[in-house]
């Protein structure tokens, strides 16, 4: 595996796919989550609610796609 290290605004880079690191208790406080918060309020309501329902847990993913999404920024 071949790691490239990159600098710059990850939001407006040409990456196919971008992780945001979150808790499981449904806070997206600060930091780059909470940037992630910021720009796709969908994403944090999903985020929340699948925390809520016990869902989303450590080491699980969940997929969005802002394309879809109903808020835009």
């Amino acid at each position: 595996m071949t790691v490239i290290k990159m600098t710059g605004d990850i939001f407006e880079s040409n990456m196919n796919v971008i992780t945001a690191p979150v808790n499981i208790v449904g806070a997206l406080g600060s930091g780059i989550a909470f940037e992630f918060r910021r720009r796709y309020p969908d994403l944090y309501y999903q985020y929340k609610k699948q925390c809520r329902i016990k869902v989303f847990k450590a080491n699980s993913l969940m997929l969005f796609n802002p394309s879809g999404s109903k808020h835009k920024v």
